[in-house]
């Protein structure tokens, strides 16, 4: 099959194509519109958050920058919460490096996705692949969304045990340089050190990160097809070495054994590999247990009855559904949960009262925040939900600003711009230098969307004042938004000044 046909097309002409391995669909053009459109911030933000039409602009642009030496670059620091008190640190890159790797990537993306399929059968249940919206990534797919192997379905109806194994802060650990020994040999990139694709990765990889060589970003999908390059060789030389039953959701290891003996060789042979790679395992993460083959949670999850649904049945479901998504470690359980739920007919007087439960849900655990605006089960612009969001908001608001929640305001602020709701406790002064004082370039770009939204000028003086004392990558977006064409390149940002010369959002409440 030819990969440059259009993808869309093929989904239109092919019956059954969502059974086809949709990495083979993606071809370079897909990668670049993927990495440069859908993949600079996180799908953990608030969607206003966007990229999209940033290819079109700087193509051409970042493929004359590939060879030249261009500046590194600092990155916004951004804080996901989790059900766990410790949150996920991520990153949000600059455009200007960030544009120029994810262009060479995809013009070598035959090459690297070459080098990526080389394990048989395919070990990696997570990654880049064609998802026919422009996006090539998804963190929250459901089990039946992976790649079907039968071989591998049959091991884990019929092992006898299964192996569980990770590696210790991946993304953090990830040494750059080790980009190139994936893709060359360690010796040869040794010996190599700025010609080969390997080692243009590693440079372009730096450039995002400030020039540094220990740890990639956590955010950006061009770091999952970096993870990739070097973990599709670890699962390459594993097959190599006589162990091919496993699977690999990005950094996590299931190995399906028929004895402990054989589960604990896995382990130490997976030690050695990730080793010469300067990564290590999860000592506390690393369990052999009997197999039980577990049924999908899609199918605990799915809803059979036709009957409309009350508050009560909804309470238990929606619990149900937390209960999975923390054993599992994802959102995924939540998300499908919601989306299944706003696809029922939910009795009429029982829709506030489940608004009302999550809500009372949220407040205990603030990361269910990025919940709120998604999949319609409540119309947020009725009255009577909306006076509940607006009591949850004075209640909730300083609570999470003393819990240096930054996320969950985030979230706040975003419902608070696209539902017009304006007069909260967000809209006082005394909550804006608050803001502030968190030093969170997303959320402070949220409080100056809110402070145009409701013409706030205090609020725009108060963020303008604490700009002129942090202008410096850390806050790229946060200096797009306040300065004007003529400030920007004054700071050094000239690319940002050209995109705002092209009237570039990467903002969209729309």
């Amino acid at each position: 099959m030819d990969k440059d046909i259009s993808s869309y097309f093929l989904k239109k002409i092919l019956p059954g194509l969502d059974s086809i391995d949709h990495v083979t669909l993606l071809n370079g053009e897909d990668l670049k519109i993927g990495l440069i459109d859908h993949g600079l911030f996180s799908e953990k933000m608030p969607t206003c958050f966007t990229s999209i039409g940033l290819s079109n602009l700087k193509s051409n642009w970042a493929r004359d920058q590939i060879t030249k030496r261009t500046k590194e670059r600092d990155y916004i620091r951004y804080t996901a919460l989790r059900d766990i008190p410790i949150p996920r640190e991520m990153g949000i890159p600059h455009p200007e490096p960030y544009i120029i790797q994810a262009m060479f990537l995809s013009e070598h993306w035959k090459e690297i996705f070459t080098h990526c399929n080389r394990p048989k059968p395919k070990a990696s249940q997570i990654h880049v692949k064609n998802l026919f919206d422009g996006r090539i990534f998804n963190m929250n797919y459901t089990a039946h969304d992976n790649e079907y192997h039968p071989e591998i379905e049959t091991l884990r109806e019929t092992a006898t045990y299964c192996c569980y194994a990770d590696i210790s802060n991946f993304f953090r650990s990830i040494y750059t340089h080790s980009i190139s020994w994936a893709l060359h040999g360690k010796e040869f990139s040794k010996k190599n050190k700025r010609d080969t694709k390997g080692a243009i990765i590693d440079r372009l990889t730096r450039n995002i990160k400030d020039a540094e060589t220990n740890g990639i970003l956590i955010g950006p999908v061009s770091s999952n097809v970096i993870s990739e390059i070097i973990l599709t060789t670890i699962d390459y030389n594993l097959q190599e070495s006589g162990f091919v039953n496993f699977i690999r959701y990005i950094d996590d290891y299931h190995f399906f054994c028929k004895s402990r003996k054989e589960g604990n060789d896995f382990i130490r042979r997976l030690d050695q590999e990730l080793k010469s790679f300067d990564l290590a395992l999860n000592t506390n993460k690393i369990k052999i247990e009997e197999n039980r083959y577990k049924e999908s949670w899609t199918k605990t999850l799915k809803i059979e009855s036709k009957r409309a649904i009350n508050s009560t049945s909804a309470y238990k479901y929606i619990d149900s559904a937390l209960n999975i998504a923390k054993k599992e470690k994802t959102d995924a359980p939540i998300s499908y949960a919601l989306k299944t739920l706003s696809s029922k007919h939910i009795c009429r007087y029982s829709k506030k009262d489940i608004f009302r439960f999550w809500l009372k849900i949220t407040e205990k655990k603030p990361y269910l925040s990025r919940f709120l605006h998604q999949y319609g089960i409540v119309n947020l612009r009725n009255r009577d939900t909306k006076l509940l969001l607006i009591r949850f908001i004075n209640s909730i608001t300083h609570i999470w600003i003393r819990d240096n929640a930054t996320e969950a305001i985030s979230q706040l602020i975003y419902i608070s711009v696209k539902e017009n709701i304006g007069k909260t406790v967000l809209s006082e002064l005394q909550t804006c230098q608050s803001i502030i004082k968190t030093k969170d370039c997303i959320l402070i770009c949220l409080l100056w969307e809110y402070a145009r939204k409701f013409k706030l000028v205090s609020f725009q003086r108060e963020i303008t004042k604490f700009l002129i004392e942090n202008e410096n990558d850390k806050y790229w977006l946060l200096l797009y938004l306040v300065y004007d064409i003529n400030k920007l390149e004054g700071i050094g940002q000239g690319f940002l000044a050209d995109l705002k010369k092209s009237n570039f959002e990467f903002i969209n409440f729309s």
